[in-house]
């Protein structure tokens, strides 16, 4: 990973001391408190970004530099996603990818069998640049959209301390002047980077059986990774031991952990307790090596929509 510089700076040459920078860091930075942990990261030397082996940035205005893709990763997703693509073919079906969180939750909103887009997700409650999120439909020859999924990125050095505890994932347009304190079940792990939240899973009922939701579930973090450049992808399930299970053999979710109990996060009529969902970027990258067939559709059992 090479270093951000400005065009003409030589901090890409110049010997690094970690050990005296990092004394040197544990200071005032931009009239601010500055604390390192020993991650990879960049951190701020005067108006430069400079890599340093070992050290992540502890503070959120640090923001991280982009994830990038090998060429040998960037293939990979490409025949991932050419994959998956045909065989949706052979089922009728065609991938689209969205930016338009506002028709995403419409869309929702009418569908049968659903809940309308979460907290997280809601343009309404959230500043969510274009950019920094997507959403993919699943739709057939005629234009029906039939099952969708999207995510947002934020960029952070600790997902749920800055994001969760704080309720910002929940809504950052507007202050709140009532909030409780969020308790976790477990610790949960510190998740940094550019980090992807996932969610808004839908697959019309007269499409389920069909494995569509594991489909859906992985193009979106193999999109993230590819469009967000994700570090990691993230999302919030209810905790019953049937979705754990299905979390990880349908979903393909590498890890879980309990989160809350008694509330699930971003959805305040739900009492239930919660699951928190993780895939580093490595392990995004591995999925694009499985070949899933996805199942046949059974005529007489499902009839095709639209």
């Amino acid at each position: 990973m090479r270093p951000h510089h400005d065009a003409g700076s030589d901090c890409e040459r110049a010997p690094v001391n970690a050990a005296g920078l990092y004394r040197q860091l544990n200071g005032p930075i931009f009239g601010k408190e500055a604390k390192y942990e020993f991650i990879n990261s960049y951190v701020p030397l005067g108006r430069e970004l400079l890599y340093i082996a070992g050290s992540r940035p502890t503070h959120s205005y640090m923001k991280v530099a982009l994830s990038r893709l090998s060429y040998d990763e960037f293939a990979l997703t490409q025949s991932y996603l050419d994959h998956v693509q045909e065989q949706l073919l052979n089922l009728g079906l065609r991938l689209e990818t969205h930016c338009d969180l506002d028709a995403w939750k419409a869309l929702l909103e009418s569908a049968p069998g659903v809940e309308s887009l979460s907290k997280p997700l809601d343009p309404a409650v959230n500043y969510i640049q274009p950019n920094e999120a997507f959403w993919i439909s699943l739709e057939t020859v005629k234009g029906e959209t039939i099952a969708c999924v999207g995510a947002r990125m934020v960029d952070t050095t600790d997902f749920i301390e800055e994001f969760v505890t704080t309720y910002l994932l929940f809504g950052d347009l507007k202050p709140r002047l009532q909030l409780e304190p969020y308790g976790f079940v477990e610790n949960p792990p510190t998740i940094y980077g550019r980090v992807g939240y996932g969610g808004g899973s839908w697959v019309h009922p007269d499409w389920r059986n069909l494995d569509l939701s594991g489909v859906t579930s992985r193009l979106g973090r193999v999109i993230a990774l590819r469009h967000l450049r994700v570090d990691y992808y993230t999302c919030f399930i209810k905790a019953t031991t049937k979705r754990k299970s299905w979390s990880a053999e349908t979903l393909g979710w590498p890890h879980s952990r309990p989160l809350t109990t008694g509330h699930h996060p971003g959805r305040d009529n739900y009492v239930a307790d919660s699951l928190f969902l993780w895939a580093q970027k490595e392990e995004i990258l591995d999925l694009c090596n499985e070949r899933r067939p996805l199942r046949h559709r059974q005529q007489g059992r499902l009839q095709r929509t639209g």
